[in-house]
């Protein structure tokens, strides 16, 4: 059984259809990705499952349970952290009471302790600056503050929206390589929605591809990277596959 399992969701913002008829699993300890371009739903998928917003059909179970309905506070405590795009910190917070907010639910101070000192290892810059306000850092640095905010939580479930966007190539590469240490060393699932479609699929194990709010294309990262029309509309690289993006869609593997 999957760690997190969605079943045929449609999420409305009014009368427009945001989310058609999703569904996916995560199995647990394993890094995926949704990669889409913009308007594909992937943000709306994220928080459906953080209960930012409710399902209007379908339902989201985690751990076998289910918490599409329940309010976001609670889907935290059940293992659930959503780190958003645009990361979010408390800008006039310093870096330590950042982290702090993160294990609010959290009364086992010990343990608390040594999540703190796992995110310093993690990221040593956020030691270094952790009296500093979150609003000086850069923005790598706020991106790394918004994932050791989300980990002082122990969730059993990380979810990343956009953990790429506004940063230079090298912090990319830095930042997935975090998150893949996130996933070895502490058994952390990882749901991570990107665009850059390159550095996910290079670090992620599964892989889905949305469209106008429904899942296209499904497999592992490595089959995902290896087909020729992903390479060539998501990767660029053209290698005699098919030409258009007309016919790409009419596709019957995208059904």
């Amino acid at each position: 059984m999957a760690l997190l399992d969605i079943a045929n969701i449609e999420t409305w913002y009014g009368p427009i259809p945001a989310l058609r008829g999703v569904s996916l699993g995560v199995e647990k300890g394993r890094i995926v990705a949704v990669l889409g371009a913009n308007g594909a739903g992937k943000t709306t998928l994220l928080r459906t499952i953080a209960g930012i917003v409710d399902p209007r059909v379908g339902g989201v179970s985690f751990a076998g349970e289910a918490i599409h309905g329940l309010d976001p506070d609670k889907i935290v405590r059940r293992g659930v952290s959503l780190v958003p795009e645009g990361r979010q910190v408390f800008p006039l917070l310093s870096v330590a009471e950042n982290l702090a907010v993160g294990a609010f639910a959290r009364s086992d101070a010990e343990e608390v302790a040594k999540d703190l000192a796992q995110v310093y290892a993690l990221f040593p810059r956020l030691e270094e600056r952790r009296a500093q306000t979150a609003g000086m850092l850069s923005g790598g640095e706020q991106q790394m503050l918004a994932i050791g905010r989300a980990l002082m939580g122990r969730p059993a479930l990380l979810m990343l929206d956009e953990p790429s966007l506004g940063l230079s190539p090298l912090l990319v590469v830095e930042i997935f390589g975090a998150i893949r240490r996130i996933n070895e060393t502490m058994g952390t699932t990882v749901l991570v929605v990107e665009q850059n479609a390159r550095v996910a699929l290079d670090h992620a194990h599964d892989a889905h591809i949305m469209e106008l709010g429904r899942v296209v294309l499904s497999g592992t990262a490595a089959a995902l990277a290896a087909n020729p029309d992903v390479r060539e509309f998501y990767l660029g690289i053209r290698e005699g596959g098919i030409r258009g993006q007309r016919r790409w869609r009419r596709r019957k593997t995208w059904r």
